[in-house]
Formats: structure tokens, C-alpha cells, sequence
């Protein structure tokens, strides 16, 4: 039986509508990636010409757009993700820092993190 030349390029058009969609889905995926990625890399760049001297470490999160990460980062009690967020500021006590707040996160408002296995 032969098929006619209608349903052909009607089944061309679908199959190629439906890659474009898969394409355009996956691409938009890569993007949002890029995009977080590349607003990290912009906040390094503001971080290091801004002079953080004198400000406390809730006002260096403030002004570099980063306390809901960090929030989240001791929450999860995630030590190495907190000490990559606060790395730009520009804390002489880093580690100190994160790790004062992790053993003691209800001091600072946090909930304490789930036990980690």
C-alpha cells in the first residue's frame, strides 16, 4: 500500500517539530546553567574590587548578593560550599568563621543541619 506524499511530509514535520521542542527544552537547561554560572563568576569580579574593610560578615553577604546561598550552605551544613561563598570577601578568619557557625548554627538563627552519614 502506498502512502500518500500528504501524510509523508505531515510525519516529516511532526518528527522535526517534536526534535526542535526536545532541543529547545535541553537548551534551556544548559542556559540557566550558564547563566548561574556566569553570575558567579560576576560576583568574584565585584567582590574583588569592592573594599570590604569594616563591614561584619552579614554586611559583606548583604552587599555581595550572597545570603540566601550562604543561609542555605549552613543549613545543609555544607562547610566547604560556605567557605566558597565567603572565599571573595575578603575574611582574614574564614574557615574560623564557617566553622563557628556550623558547630554552633542556633547561636546564629540557623536550624542545625541534618546528621551527616
Amino acid at each position: 500500500m502506498a502512502v500518500p506524499e500528504g501524510l509523508v511530509f505531515a510525519g516529516a514535520v511532526v518528527g522535526l517539530v517534536g526534535g526542535l521542542i526536545g532541543a529547545a527544552a535541553g537548551g534551556i537547561v544548559v542556559a540557566r546553567d550558564i547563566r548561574a554560572a556566569g553570575r558567579m563568576a560576576q560576583m568574584r569580579r565585584e567582590a574583588a574590587r569592592l573594599n570590604y574593610g569594616g563591614m561584619t560578615v552579614n554586611e559583606r553577604l548583604a552587599i555581595a548578593g550572597v545570603m540566601d546561598a550562604w543561609d542555605s550552605a549552613i543549613e545543609a551544613g555544607d562547610r566547604q560550599g560556605a567557605i566558597e561563598i565567603l572565599s571573595p570577601l575578603g575574611l582574614s578568619a574564614l574557615t574560623a568563621t564557617v566553622d563557628g557557625t556550623l558547630a554552633n548554627p542556633e547561636k546564629y538563627g540557623f536550624r542545625r543541619p541534618p546528621a551527616q552519614s
